[in-house]
């Protein structure tokens, strides 16, 4: 997890994907979760996150794309993850932000991070325990615990329901410039629970939906110090899927 958002303290390399709607199966189905997935596809995925503060209100939308390197020494999907830039839709904020930034720039990472290692039925709980690198401050350690809770259908995907947390997000040094220039540093604590929607036949991340809780410290030098509590709400969703050469 790379960002580099300053207000927008949103984890967005953590997992993907997860929904509403629909309902298929029973509480005794038990199905194994995995990745299906070939070298080279590429997966796209459009963010949009909403952040409600002391300090104002922040939309911003971005896509995510996740292409398929090749598989791991234990046989499971690596791929290089790749975020654009901020759009910012909306802004009630005192000062104007600046152009966009990636909140990381590439990556490379296990795909399946948040699914259990065995066949799953409804109840069914796993720790996943995974590491992170903030774009400013010391690599940490989330330990976060999923759950099936139940299977939907989600833009026509058969999907399981994984809900995740809550679990704390360790948050470095956030860098973000004003419209006029000025460089704002950000440093806070997040909360965050997710649910993920897992396409069961398809062995694909269809759509994710999160929320974050925190209290965050914005420092300028025409602002002083800023202290905004806020909540942040995720939505990721999968666009399409294709395949390109290496």
């Amino acid at each position: 997890m790379k960002t580099e958002s300053g207000i927008m303290l949103v984890p967005l390399l953590l997992t993907t994907i997860a929904a509403l709607l629909g309902c298929s199966g029973g509480s005794d189905r038990e199905v194994l979760l995995e990745e299906k997935v070939t070298p080279g596809e590429v997966l796209t995925y459009k963010g949009t996150t909403s952040s409600t503060s002391t300090m104002g209100v922040l939309e911003v939308e971005f896509v995510v794309t996740k292409k398929v390197l090749g598989k791991d020494e234990s046989g499971k999907a690596m791929f290089e993850t790749n975020q654009g830039e901020w759009n910012v839709t909306k802004s009630t904020y005192k000062f104007k932000l600046g152009p966009g930034v990636p909140a990381f720039a590439k990556a490379t990472e296990r795909l399946d991070t948040f699914l259990p290692p065995d066949p799953v039925k409804v109840g069914d709980s796993w720790l996943q325990r995974m590491k992170i690198h903030p774009k400013h401050g010391k690599e940490a350690v989330l330990e976060i615990t999923h759950k099936l809770t139940g299977f939907e259908t989600i833009s026509g995907f058969d999907c399981a329901v994984i809900k995740s947390g809550p679990y704390a997000i360790p948050q470095g040094k956030g860098v973000t410039r004003t419209e006029d220039g000025e460089e704002i540093t950000s440093t806070g604590t997040l909360t965050m629970e997710t649910s993920s929607y897992f396409a069961v036949t398809e062995g694909r991340l269809v759509k994710r939906v999160g929320k974050a809780l925190g209290t965050s410290k914005l420092t300028g030098a025409s602002t002083g110090d800023i202290v905004a509590e806020q909540e942040i709400n995720l939505v990721l969703e999968l666009q399409a899927a294709a395949t390109t050469g290496s």
